[in-house]
């Protein structure tokens, strides 16, 4: 048999290493990975005890196109806990195909149009306090406001009236899912503080469920939104009030956790590189005139798009995807045993550079077909909302509300990091370890957008000679 010697750590200590060095910097621990041990790495123990790390286009093809052997299930315990048995992400079969056909109506074209113009209005009010010379953490101020969106936008304004409170509850539960995966195991396996910080805060979200499910109920004409399309499934592929609370709550933590660590990365690398924001800007102006933004004219925002897939490029929402592998297989030689969890990372496949010229740089013009360096890539070269049939069902979303946002900010402010080297942490939705501070140098009140108040002490830059200093 092909592959006897397999690659990858030796021993206790070059496993316990490189799970450390994985916690601390799982992106760069991964490159590390692929550059001493190739495209397949085996870490750990046989069979269950161990992981197969496949790295690169041709694994992740692998993996999608054995689905049948290789589960989602078996590749996410660890998400159990929070997300449920029925989540869509967590589950395989016939129960979650049916659940995927009753869900995905919510995310037409028509219903994400609307869903972005909710975003718009709640980007608005959150930056319509903002003035020349604060401080702002953009990764945690736009937690709330895309959490706020994804909630109202799906499940109603019952629940987005709560939606704070619900970020609160669901926080210690995630800051579980971004620990370790052996502190995520211990956290769920041993009672602690933690785990009953975590527990307590789902047991009240459950409870906040149940009560808007109970109220639709008995309403004649409930809302046109997912919940309801949800129950008028009728109990069917597990949709029984058990199911909508796996729904509802996997749909939010997965919409506001990674789509929040994306912007903060979006605009981190739009303000760290020459020329990228005010282009953004430019070309807004040009689309939106002087009027506000809408949904439609997002659609247009070419070069922000392009920016927005660089950025999903070099910070995927997740570094890395599991399978549980129920049935040997073999690849590029090397036999995988049943019992398996098999790992493939979307980072390492962004990053090849086989396939990207200058990998490693932030380069939005790379997505321009006109563009004389424009990369071809391939189905399986860049996937950071997965690929086939099970693509994350809210793709669509996550990138209109990053166009969306990022399109506002560069209209009305010209910011600066006040970080500029951002080390990134998190295991479920890798996000900047210290936030995304920027200060307000300047704004741009004439942009018709109304979001900021034409008063002189607003639009007012900070002279170079100050923000220096700051």
């Amino acid at each position: 048999m092909p592959g006897t010697r397999r690659p990858g750590p030796r021993g206790i200590r070059e496993t316990i290493r490189f799970y450390r060095d994985f916690a601390d910097d799982a992106p760069g621990a991964l490159l590390r990975l692929r550059q001493r041990y190739g495209d397949v790495c085996f870490v750990g123990g046989r069979g269950a005890a161990g992981a197969v790390f496949l790295l690169g286009a041709a694994a992740n093809e692998f993996v999608f196109r054995n689905s049948g052997v290789l589960t989602w299930r078996g590749g996410y315990q660890s998400l159990l806990p929070v997300s449920g048995d029925t989540a869509l992400l967590v589950s395989d079969g016939p129960g979650h195909d049916g659940r995927r056909a009753v869900t995905q109506p919510a995310f037409t074209g028509r219903r994400v149009e609307d869903y972005l113009s909710i975003m718009i209005r709640n980007v608005g009010e959150l930056v319509a306090g903002w003035r020349v010379g604060q401080e702002i953490d953009v990764y945690r101020e736009f937690r709330s406001v895309i959490r706020g969106t994804v909630v109202e936008a799906l499940f109603g304004t019952g629940l987005a009236a709560d939606s704070e409170p619900i970020g609160r509850d669901l926080q210690p539960a995630l800051d579980v899912l971004n620990a370790s995966l052996p502190a995520q195991l211990l956290t769920w396996a041993v009672p602690s503080p933690r785990r009953r910080r975590a527990r307590a805060g789902l047991a009240r979200v459950d409870a906040r469920i149940a009560a808007e499910v109970a109220d639709r109920r008995h309403r004649t004409e409930p809302p046109d939104d997912l919940l309801s399309m949800l129950l008028a499934a009728n109990g069917a592929y597990g949709l029984d009030d058990r199911g909508l609370r796996d729904a509802v709550v996997s749909l939010v933590v997965a919409s506001f956790d990674t789509t929040s660590a994306a912007l903060a990365w979006a605009v981190h690398a739009a303000l760290s590189h020459d020329a990228v924001w005010s282009r953004i800007r430019a070309e807004v102006a040009e689309v939106v005139g002087a009027g506000p933004l809408t949904a439609a004219q997002a659609r247009r925002l070419r070069y922000t798009r392009w920016v927005v897939d660089e950025t999903l490029r070099l910070h995927p929402p997740a570094v890395v995807g599991a399978r549980g592998c129920t049935a040997e297989l073999e690849f590029a030689g090397h036999r995988i045993p049943a019992g398996s969890t098999v790992v493939f990372s979307e980072y390492v496949a962004h990053t090849d550079p086989r396939v990207w010229s200058d990998p490693m740089r932030f380069r939005p013009q790379r997505w321009d077909r006109s563009d004389p360096a424009y990369d071809e890539v391939g189905t399986f070269d860049y996937i950071p909302f997965g690929a086939g049939p099970r693509r994350c069902i809210g793709s669509a979303l996550a990138t209109g509300e990053l166009v969306v946002t990022l399109a506002q900010l560069a209209r009305l402010f010209e910011l600066r990091l006040c970080v500029p080297q951002a080390r990134p942490a998190g295991m479920t939705a890798v996000y900047p370890r210290d936030g995304m501070s920027v200060r307000i140098v300047a704004t741009h009140a004439d942009s018709g957008a109304g979001a900021i108040p034409p008063d002189t002490e607003n639009t007012r830059a900070i002279p170079p000679e100050q923000e220096k200093k700051r």
